[in-house]
């Protein structure tokens, strides 16, 4: 650039000197994001105004002791104009950086205001240090003493900057180191001056090391966190994902469990039917052998969508006092004709008056489970033990096997979702591998301590641990199995879907009810218009949830002695809350024949001996 060009714009020159003099700082901001600068910048500001409120006191007292001593030539007005200067310039320092730390200025302009004031600050003391020269040997050395900490306390405290080192620290400590290495006060001789100023120096040079250290590590450590914290952000993306997809994934079944559950149901109820009217033995075979797909099926299906709603949260549970005695006994009834089928031995081995308090349908899962499981993996001639005992204060219900055990290697996988021990002694009928899991789930949430023992080739012992009560089950027979409706019942059939709906109109006709159909909440509402029914069975969603909502309300509103029964597919905690709330029973698609008829029956003895129902969900 020329003179002439340099004459006609003369800020230029100062735009380069500044650009120069800032380019020392923009090294603190390159490795730094917006987040991270910002930080660094308030936690510098807070140590500038912290330090702003002490620093001048050292300072008035070291002026106030240097002017006072006896030696001093030099006019008391002049150490009292230098405080004062000090003073105006921390005060209006003080001021600006409170300004700084609430200005919503980019992090760097803010830094460099701070490092401007500094400047300011420094060059009032620097302005006192030129009497250095005329001053003798005790004052002179109290005030090199003050200005060294305050810059030791300057570099220490705070994070300082190139332009802190060069345009601050240099120019204090060139002026101690040259007035007593060129001045040297007197009784001081010229070597002992040198060797202070090289002090004084080296002093200096260590502050500048300190400082490009501390500036270094501080950075490195804001890169450190800045580098940890968008690790964190894409861990906390991925680990959202991962439950998202789970979510999604337990939500999809979940509602699509209704659509799942109504072809089941219908060839549920179809088959039942045909069993109902025998005809030649080829005939009872095929619907012995449809039945038996339709179960395994239904219960394949059961395993998959109850763990769905377990990972969801989508089961409640009621906690009240059970007779294990009673409850194990009927286990004889409902697993002893297959075990025997299977070549296999059940036993039933529990004390009497034993009782714990839990969820009743909770806790026949889980024995169902493990009493399944223990079938499919005991061989022919084996036996299998249910037993319920005190021990102290406890209840352990147990159910134990002979059978080829469990390694040890798999023994930790046992409960883990859709795993299989391989044996060979394993029945045809596997399942999913869910069982076990939806166990461990269930027991974890009712807060049932559970315990596996195995012994390969020996066999298998798994213990439930209850605290025992003295509270008794409320007895109720209603729950016995029934295969036979009261005779004259009228009863209305609400569904959507033609063949669940035909389907159930076939199996409850052979049971000698008289039957009406509906296919949508206004039907139903016509029918009831016109005829009376001893119980309405229904589902909730009637092509959609509000119409059976609504059919359930013109019925409460309407005919409130109306008995109500609730077959549906759609198990969510909001339904079932809301029929339980109502007092509505409720079976969960697919349900089978018998307990259809035992629920339409408990229902209907109930009502006629003046009890009222609970909204339980039965899984059939």
């Amino acid at each position: 650039m020329t003179e002439s060009s340099l004459n006609r714009h003369p800020n230029r020159l100062v735009d380069r000197g500044l650009s120069r003099i800032w380019s020392l700082d923009d090294a603190l901001f390159e490795s730094l994001d917006a987040r991270a600068a910002k930080r660094f910048v308030d936690h510098e500001l807070d140590i500038r105004l912290a330090q702003s409120r002490f620093s001048p006191v050292p300072l008035a007292l070291a002026v106030g002791l240097v002017w006072m001593h006896e030696d001093n030539p030099l006019p008391g007005w002049l150490g009292i104009v230098w405080v004062a200067l000090v003073l105006c310039t921390q005060t209006f320092r003080r001021w600006r950086l409170q300004q700084l730390a609430i200005s919503p200025a980019p992090p760097v302009k803010r830094f460099r205001a701070a490092q401007s004031l500094g400047l300011i600050s420094g060059s009032s003391i620097l302005v006192g240090l030129f009497s250095l020269p005329w001053m003798p040997a005790v004052p002179r050395a109290i005030l090199t003493m003050v200005v060294t900490f305050m810059l030791i306390a300057t570099v220490g405290n705070s994070l300082s900057s190139r332009f802190t080192i060069m345009f601050i620290v240099a120019p204090m400590i060139s002026m101690l180191a040259l007035a007593w290495a060129l001045w040297p006060p007197p009784g001081v001789s010229h070597i002992t001056g040198a060797m202070i100023a090289v002090l004084i120096v080296m002093l200096g040079l260590a502050l500048g090391r300190l400082s490009r250290q501390a500036t270094q590590s501080v950075l490195e450590l804001l890169e450190a966190r800045q580098d940890l914290e968008r690790a964190n952000g894409e861990l906390n993306v991925l680990y959202d994902d991962a439950k998202a997809a789970n979510r999604a994934k337990s939500q999809f079944l979940a509602a699509a469990s209704h659509d799942l559950r109504q072809p089941i149901q219908a060839l549920t109820a179809i088959a039942a039917a045909m069993r109902l009217n025998p005809r030649d033995p080829e005939h009872n075979s095929l619907v012995g052998t449809m039945n038996q797909a339709l179960a395994n099926l239904k219960d394949g299906l059961d395993d998959l969508l109850d763990l769905s709603r377990l990972e969801v949260g989508g089961m409640e549970f009621r906690r009240e006092p059970i007779d294990l005695e009673r409850l194990l006994n009927g286990k004889q009834a409902q697993f002893g004709p297959r075990a025997r089928a299977e070549g296999l031995t059940l036993t039933i081995s529990a004390e009497r008056a034993v009782h714990a308090v839990t969820d009743r349908p909770a806790l026949d899962r889980v024995l169902n489970n493990l009493i399944d499981n223990a079938i499919k993996y005991t061989p022919a001639g084996g036996r299998i033990e249910l037993r319920a005992s005190r021990q102290q204060s406890d209840v352990i219900v147990s159910v134990i096997d002979d059978g080829q055990g469990i390694a040890h290697e798999d023994q930790a996988h046992v409960f883990d979702a859709f795993y299989r021990v391989d044996e060979p002694a394993r029945r045809r009928r596997e399942g999913l591998g869910l069982g076990l899991a939806i166990v461990q789930r269930l027991c974890g949430l009712l807060q049932i301590p559970i315990e596996l023992v195995s012994t390969p080739g020996k066999g298998t012992r798994i213990d439930l641990r209850f605290v025992a009560t003295d509270q008794c089950e409320r007895r109720n027979d209603a729950h016995a199995p029934q295969h036979t409706l009261r005779a004259g019942l009228q009863l209305l059939i609400v569904e959507d879907e033609e063949p669940v709906r035909m389907a159930l109109a076939a199996l409850l006709e052979r049971l000698g009810a008289s039957i009406e159909l509906a296919a949508t909440a206004t039907e139903a509402m016509q029918c009831l218009a016109r005829s009376d029914y001893d119980l309405i069975i229904s589902d909730l969603r009637l092509g959609s949830a509000a119409a059976g909502v609504a059919l359930i309300q013109h019925v409460r509103g309407h005919r409130p002695d109306t008995r109500l029964l609730v077959i549906t597919g759609d198990t969510t905690l909001a339904a079932i809350g809301w029929l339980r709330d109502l007092g509505i029973p409720v079976l969960a698609k697919p349900v089978t024949a018998e307990a259809l008829v035992n629920e339409i029956n408990r229902i209907v003895s109930h009502d006629a001996d003046g009890t009222d129902h609970r909204a339980d969900v039965h899984q059939s």
